[in-house]
């Protein structure tokens, strides 16, 4: 008598199982970077668990932490029922980040049907006498039964950044991009390159570089664009006796001088 409701509960188990052992933070990972691609990486060491931290500005954080000498591997993002953080610390353990930044955001209610397969078995029982002996018999049949149900899900946009801690030693410490078209207005130029992050305890960073300054030339070269500057850049690498590198800003409007100390 207690078959069915036995078997119903593991073929429910077996379902839920089924929706957690899929890792999303694995299935939706962007990758950037190898964790073998780093110079000096800060591995995890024996026993010891990637940090979580929780923000409402993933964006923003993730630049501090850019800032700070941590360089991201790469994201995590995805929609669907919430799924424990645990999950995105294996995922972190296996590309050897040491710091996951994550962000969680409820988005909709959403009903979800389907039907449960049950078994449907029977047994029938048939009793008489023949040639005067009595006589009992039983006739089992078998098979199965559709049961439709509805489970409430509650929806969430997920988003995870990795994170490891890189001991590199920067020649300059900025990360730059093209001017938008909202920069080219306000410049009336279409040359040069906007700042992005600036690395703490960097040349840069003592050179008193700021995030959001328009560089537009290097060393007396004006430049072009992203691929120029870097260009530019690299050649103070060559020239191991070159101590210091000029670089022409435009700041709040005005065109200044700054010196960046190798």
């Amino acid at each position: 008598m207690n078959c069915i409701p036995r078997l119903s509960f593991l073929i429910i188990t077996a379902f839920a199982v089924s929706c957690v052992t899929t890792n999303n933070y694995s299935k939706f990972f962007y990758k950037y970077y190898d964790i073998s691609e780093l110079n000096n990486p800060e591995l995890l060491k024996e026993g010891d668990e990637p940090l979580i931290v929780t923000t409402k500005d993933l964006i923003g954080d993730s630049r501090l932490y850019e800032a700070n000498g941590y360089f991201m591997l790469g994201t995590s993002s995805f929609n669907g029922s919430y799924v424990d953080t645990k999950w995105a610390k294996a995922h972190a353990v296996n590309i050897g980040a040491t710091l996951i930044l994550l962000n969680s955001q409820f988005t909709d209610n959403q009903t979800h049907s389907s039907n449960l397969i049950l078994p449907d078995n029977r047994t029938s029982y048939r009793s008489g006498h023949e040639d005067g002996t009595s006589y009992f018999k039983t006739n089992k049949t078998y098979g199965i039964k559709s049961f439709p149900y509805r489970q409430p899900l509650r929806l969430y946009d997920q988003k995870a950044n990795y994170f490891v801690k890189d001991n590199r030693k920067f020649r300059y410490g900025i990360i730059f991009e093209n001017l938008g078209s909202e920069l080219r207005m306000k410049y009336q130029r279409n040359s040069g390159i906007v700042i992005k992050l600036v690395y703490d305890q960097s040349p840069a960073f003592y050179a008193n570089l700021l995030v959001g300054d328009v560089i537009i030339g290097v060393d007396g070269v004006d430049i072009k664009d992203e691929y120029h500057a870097q260009s530019l850049m690299n050649l103070t690498k060559v020239n191991a006796d070159k101590t210091h590198s000029d670089l022409t800003i435009l700041r709040a409007g005005k065109t200044i001088n700054l010196t960046v100390r190798f």
